[in-house]
Order: C-alpha cells, then structure tokens, then sequence
C-alpha cells in the first residue's frame, strides 16, 4: 500500500516546481525541480514498475496542483456558489486531472533513463534529448486549466524568455525538461558508482552536461542579442495612451449586478462613470480611448429588456458622446435566434455612439464549469442539476478592433484566459493587430497566486508577437506589457486604480510563431513519435535476427 503513496522525492519535487512560479518566483529551481522525482522514477523495480511510475507520475500531479492552483476551491465557491467543502472537494477532484502529463510520463521516464544509464554516452545524450522531446509534447497535447508549461517559470529570466519569440513558451519546456533530465542522469551515475570518486560519473555524463550547457548557451546568446534589439526598438517606437479604470468591484457586488438588483447595477455604472470622468480629467496627453475591464458593464449593451437596463445603456452612450472619448468595455451580449444564447462579449463604442460606431467581440475559449457545462447539450438535465453554471455561447475567434487614432490602430480582443492561448493570438496577429487588449475579471480567482500567475503567462504573448499588451483588469493586476516581456506599468490588487496607460506600437518582423503558431510542440511531437517509431523497429530487427 505505501508504494502507491506519494514517495518524499516527488513531494520535494511537488514543492520546488510550485515555488518556481509566480507568486513565489524563485525560478531557479525550475532547472532542477523534477530532479528528486526523476531520480526516484529510476530507482523504482519490480514486475509493477511500470504502473507504480505512473502513480508517482500522479502524485506529482495532484501536489502541483494543490500547491500551485489551491484557488481553484476560490473559484467553485465564487462562481459555483457551491459551500466550502464541496469546494474543497471539488479542488481535490480536479488535482486528479489538473496535470495529467506527468502520470502518462512515468512509465516511459523511468524506461528511458534506466536505458540511458546502460547505453554509450553518445546514444545516452539522444535518448535523453528524445525524452525532453516527449515530454514537451505530452505538456501540449493534455487539456489543462491554464495552458501552463515547465517552460513558463523563465518568465522572470529577461534574456532566456525572449527565445518564445522564436520557440514559444514550448521551447523554454524543451530546455528546462533537458536541463532537468541531465542532471537527474549526473545524480544516477553518482549514485550507482561502486568507487568513491566521483570522476567516472562525470566522465561518462560530460557529453550530456555538456549538451545542456550548449543548450543553455544558444538560448542565452540568442536571448540577450533579440532582448537588446527589442528594447531599442520599443524605445524608437510611437505610444498610444489609454485610461485602464480598475474600479476594484469585486465578484458578489457584480453577480448582483448581473442578477438585476438595480441598486448594485447603478453602483457600478456610478463608480465606473466617475473614474472615467477623472481619468479624462488627470490624464496628459487624453487618452484615445477609456477601458473598462470584463463585464464591468453589468447588462446585455444596447439589448434592453427592461427599462432599467435601458437606462445603463442611455449612461454609457451620453458619456462617450458628451465627453467625445471612445470606450472599450466588457459585458454581455446576446443574439435572437432559438434557443437565445448569451456570451461573454467585449464592446468598442466609437466617439459618436451611433449604431454604425459599434464593434463587439463574442469569448471563444469557454472556462469550465464556469462559463460553459460540459454535455448539457446533450443531457440537458445537468443544467437543472447546475443552475449556477452560465451557458455563454462561443465567438468566432480573434477579430481585431479599429480604435480611431491617426493613423487607425488595430488591437486584439481578449477576454480573460483567452490570452493563454499562443496559436489564437498569433492568428490575431496575423490578421493586422498591433497590440492585445486583454479585459479580464480575476476576482473570481482570490486576490492571491492566480494573478500573478495569470499575468505572468500572458505576457509570453507579446513576446511570441512583437507587439505589447494592455491589461484590464477588475481588481488588479492591470498592466502593460512590451514585446520584451517587461511590465511597464502594473497596479496592486484590491485597490481602485486609474491605469495611465502609455502602450508601444512597435513594428517588429514577423516571428516563427506569429506565422506558425504554436509550432515547435508539434514538431516536437513528430520528432518524439518518429523516434519511438525507429526504436520500436530497431527491436524488432533485432529480435528476428537472433
């Protein structure tokens, strides 16, 4: 029974890999955070081997999980309106399947680097080479909440980040999970030597460490050389000045809103309205436009149903056109066909709020059991076992924004964790934008660990496309972002903020995965399957040779 627990080495894994990310940010130990479990993977034996990998493999899975996403529990609570302990034990269900890439993993890691350690040191660098590959391949392939990868932790490393430009986030995975690899081989040899020197260990993994350090190397020099030009070039750049209202209106004060108590509705169009106001009165130069964050606008724009939503939309008209100032705002939208189907929307109102002055942008990418029921299509009894669950409809994808600036600007829409997603925001790219507006509603998540982490993966966007971001946010973290990865600005969380937002208009070439996508996981992917493919056939050969 004690061999399906979780062995002390992929606890201490568990903790290292956490506590490489945001909030904590000690992204060092991302070199070396799966070591411990690596190392144990090896030393397992036995005729169950290979499934008590993969239940080591599991466990590393839930304690990151638990350790790294424990807002979850925030969020079943908040937005399911569900009691505590079923929050909790919803947390507890979802770390059996929040990092699935690793229990898959098990079995062939610990195949693979027992084989390694029997192999000449040249084949031993392909194969681990080849299982760094796998790796990154399965971390792409397997659904997971926030897209998050190994490769992320090297947010905070300003030259090694800058290689997403031409990799992505997946390319960090690739050489973080190396670096990981080669130095669990370097334990192993050390461990499994029968001489007290330590000489024939370093030896025999000098062509692997060796590896790594290229590796290393490459990604660095190429990081510091693309840095040093990206920033020259954001200096040389024009800027756009945008006023980001973070009214710092938290999740039940706005589900009232939505639910249609007017006194709570008219509090947040209050609140928004007079710090737009101050905005346009503070602010030198005037903004080109106001932002307000997702669903600030608590109705269905310009879709009435009742007087008082009417009159919600009658006060953002009057102010855009008293004041002549444009504004983009989340909130709902709806269509008129049957069945009628809401959506998460983001709305840009021109500067004469005409009906022609009007762009609007439906959510594609859905969050679970939050914004969408998983099946209630097809067994529509789940919907009456799940009231609170919304059921949006889904947009069409990245569709950019004109705002009427001299010359016009194009901006990417995206709503909330939409930005996590690189092939999305590359097509957005592709299609003219200069920038990504990114409204979000991160209340929802607590005011600790989901923020920080939320705008630490976004900003690999810009990276991978050369242009900046605008962040709006609810109640922090609101931000901008340069296509170097560097906050500019940010707020604090929990406080009522006007963002002066100065945005870069950089015009940078095109990157890899601007016209790619997400690509080197799927070069990856084919290269890791290639190599099974060869080595499957290699043991065939060999077998009817004998």
């Amino acid at each position: 029974m004690t061999k399906r627990l979780a062995h002390p080495l992929t606890l201490l894994s568990a903790l290292l890999y956490v506590a490489a990310f945001p909030p904590h940010d000690l992204a060092f130990l991302g070199w070396f955070a799966l070591v411990p479990w690596l190392v144990h993977l090896a030393g397992i034996d036995g005729p169950t081997q290979g499934r008590r990998a993969a239940f080591q493999g599991l466990w590393l899975g839930i304690l990151v999980t638990l350790g790294g996403f424990f807002w979850v529990a925030y969020v079943i609570k908040e937005f399911g309106g569900l009691p505590w302990p079923a929050a909790v034990l919803g947390l507890l269900l979802f770390s059996l399947i929040g990092q699935p890439q690793w229990w898959m993993l098990g079995p062939i890691v610990r195949r693979t680097l027992r084989r390694a350690l029997l192999q000449e040191r040249r084949h031993a660098v392909y194969s681990l080479l080849w299982l760094a590959l796998a790796y990154t391949a399965l971390d792409w392939m397997v659904p997971k909440l926030f897209r998050d990868t190994l490769g992320h932790h090297m947010v905070g490393h300003e030259n090694l980040r800058m290689n997403a430009r031409w990799a992505g986030a997946y390319g960090l995975t690739f050489l973080a999970a190396f670096v990981n690899l080669a130095l669990a081989y370097f334990v192993l040899l050390l461990r499994e030597r029968k001489e007290p020197s330590a000489w024939p260990a370093v030896s025999r993994s000098a062509p692997v460490l060796a590896t790594a350090g290229a590796l290393i190397a490459g990604f660095w020099i190429y990081g510091s050389t693309t840095r040093h030009w990206v920033e020259k070039q954001v200096e040389s750049s024009e800027s756009v000045s945008l006023a980001v209202i973070q009214a710092n209106i938290g999740d039940l004060e706005k589900f009232a809103a939505r639910k249609g108590v007017r006194k709570a509705r008219q509090q947040v169009m209050d609140t928004f309205i007079r710090m737009s106001d101050e905005a346009l009165s503070t602010m030198s130069p005037r903004p080109v436009a106001i932002v307000w964050p997702e669903t600030a606008f608590p109705s269905s724009f310009r879709k009435p149903r009742i007087a008082d939503e009417l009159q919600l939309d009658q006060t953002v008209e009057n102010f855009v056109k008293t004041r002549q100032i444009p504004m983009l705002f989340g909130g709902y939208d709806e269509d008129s066909g049957f069945p009628r189907k809401d959506y998460n929307a983001f709305f840009f109102l021109g500067r004469n709020a005409g009906p022609d002055d009007l762009q609007v942008y439906h959510k594609t990418r859905l969050l679970l059991f939050g914004e969408e029921l998983p099946f209630s299509d097809v067994f529509p009894t789940l919907r009456q076992w799940f009231p609170q669950v919304a059921n949006f409809g889904r947009g069409r994808g990245p569709e950019p924004f004109s705002l009427p600036t001299q010359p016009v600007i194009r901006a990417a829409p995206a709503i909330c964790y939409e930005v996590l997603f690189a092939d999305d925001m590359a097509r957005a790219k592709r299609n003219g934008s200069q920038m990504i507006l990114n409204i979000t509603n991160d209340s929802w998540f607590g005011p600790y660990a989901e923020p920080q982490l939320h705008l630490a993966l976004s900003t690999f966007r810009s990276i991978e496309n050369g242009i900046s971001m605008l962040r709006a946010t609810n109640t922090g973290i609101s931000a901008v972002v340069d296509p170097a990865g560097r906050i500019l600005q940010r707020t604090d969380i929990g406080v009522p903020v006007i963002l002066p937002a100065r945005v870069p208009l950089t015009t940078l070439p095109s990157s890899p995965v601007e016209r790619w996508g997400d690509f080197f996981p799927r070069i990856a992917s084919a290269v890791a399957l290639l190599g099974a493919l060869s080595a499957y056939a290699r043991k065939r050969g060999w077998t009817r040779g004998a």
